[in-house]
């Protein structure tokens, strides 16, 4: 009966195991989730402004004379070229946030299938056990 109390607990430590790891990975994946929405409603906020900003200068230029509006269509396109950068930053940011994911996902799958290699061996053990000891006695019964 011990034995079997013995395999109950290790099965039971392992499924919690299991339980935490997943709970880990979830909270891993939310958190990256947020950060990534996050900072991708930022920059688009921010385009936002630049770009109905840069439009209102432009219609000015063009009102006042010529050469303002050579003006502004240069600043148009620093800012282009300025929310371009900014987008390929909040690419690489998410695709980092994916990569670490990813590698959290790995490392919990590795534990899990550590501590059920170990539960596993564990029991394993318990059982070798409990058949050693039924011979013993199933022995011990012929020998009377």
């Amino acid at each position: 009966a011990g034995v079997v109390a013995e395999m109950a607990r290790v099965a039971e430590e392992a499924e919690e195991a299991a339980v935490a790891t997943a709970a880990a990975m979830e909270e891993g994946h939310a958190a990256a989730v947020k950060a990534t929405e996050e900072a991708h409603a930022g920059a688009v906020a921010e385009m936002e402004g630049k770009h109905t900003w840069a439009v209102a200068r432009m219609d000015d230029a063009h009102d006042a004379d010529e050469q303002a509006m050579s003006d502004m269509a240069a600043a148009h396109d620093d800012a282009l070229r300025e929310m371009e950068a900014r987008h390929a930053g909040a690419v690489t940011f998410m695709e980092e946030a994916r990569g670490v994911a990813e590698e959290a996902r790995v490392e919990a799958v590795k534990a899990t299938a550590e501590r059920h290699a170990g539960a596993v061996a564990a029991m394993e053990g318990a059982h070798a056990g409990v058949v050693a000891g039924m011979e013993e006695a199933h022995a011990a019964k012929v020998g009377e």
